[in-house]
């Protein structure tokens, strides 16, 4: 290496940083899930403007919210480009990763390096940790006011899909989030009125970011795959998380019949018969669940 060369700061990776919440040895997908996931798709003003994702009720599909620019994120650390958000919408043909940035009108070109960051983890770490009929599709919205300098060059050069979202009050998502949006597509205000979340979207959020520990129970396959726990919250039992070869795998405890069949039900409704499968976990008399 040429000695004379000025040195600069090496740039740090999502997935080289390490976690600082709860247990160890989480791994990218189960950091993201147990730490990240917000309790309602709705993100207050910030950076001049804010934003929703409405499923409507009968809607199919699942729509998952995770903050990924928190302080304390064990997902990024210091000097990670971080993007603001990561919707995740869940349906019969794949998983559409959606990373959401909000910038007040400035550093539009820094917003869409952080969705370029964020996305190449994805990539890397999702395909690692779920099962291959995932399908995922990753793409990117910078959301910004009506006068934002727009920088087309830079939107061309990335290596993401990125849609430019410019809205001065509160910008309804989902129509976005929920598919592959197309090259040079507009975004356009489309109201929606937000339907009841389903039970899967409540197991998911349900306990506001807690930390879920790992399930002994279950073999981990060298810290790849999904292997953590919900604990029994108000309204819901404690479940597992796993992962096969072919499926994701809810495990819930005997107590939770009801939710269990609510779960199956929705699962069917989304068409995500292919994704996950639901079990019922008998406890012998005196174990304690946890």
């Amino acid at each position: 290496m040429n000695s004379k060369r000025p040195r600069t700061k090496p740039e740090r990776h999502l997935s080289n940083t390490t976690v600082n919440l709860g247990d160890r040895g989480f791994n990218f997908l189960e950091q993201l899930i147990a730490f990240c996931i917000l309790e309602d798709p709705v993100v207050p003003k910030e950076s001049g403007i804010k934003f929703r994702i409405s499923r409507k009720d009968g809607e199919a599909g699942v729509v998952i919210l995770a903050r990924t620019d928190q302080d304390d994120s064990p997902l990024t650390g210091e000097g990670v480009r971080r993007p603001d958000y990561l919707a995740v919408y869940l349906h019969h043909n794949g998983c559409i990763c959606t990373i959401i940035e909000m910038k007040g009108g400035a550093g539009l070109v820094h917003g869409i390096k952080q969705i370029n960051s964020l996305a190449d983890v994805l990539n890397q770490e999702l395909k690692k940790h779920l099962p291959p009929n995932f399908r995922m599709g990753i793409q990117g919205i910078l959301l910004c006011p009506y006068n934002s300098n727009v920088p087309h060059l830079a939107l061309k050069a990335s290596t993401t899909q990125i849609m430019v979202a410019q809205y001065d009050k509160c910008a309804e998502l989902f129509p976005y989030i929920s598919k592959l949006f197309q090259p040079n597509e507009r975004f356009k205000i489309v109201p929606r009125l937000p339907g009841p979340r389903s039970t899967i979207e409540r197991l998911f959020s349900a306990h506001g970011g807690k930390c879920r520990k790992r399930e002994t129970a279950v073999p981990v396959n060298d810290g790849n795959g999904l292997n953590i726990i919900f604990p029994q919250g108000k309204d819901t039992p404690e479940v597992t998380l796993t992962n096969h070869r072919t499926r994701c795998v809810f495990r819930v405890r005997e107590t939770g019949s009801e939710f269990l069949e609510a779960l199956k039900k929705d699962i069917k409704a989304s068409g995500l018969q292919d994704k996950f499968d639901v079990q019922e976990v008998i406890t012998e008399a005196g174990e304690q669940s946890g």
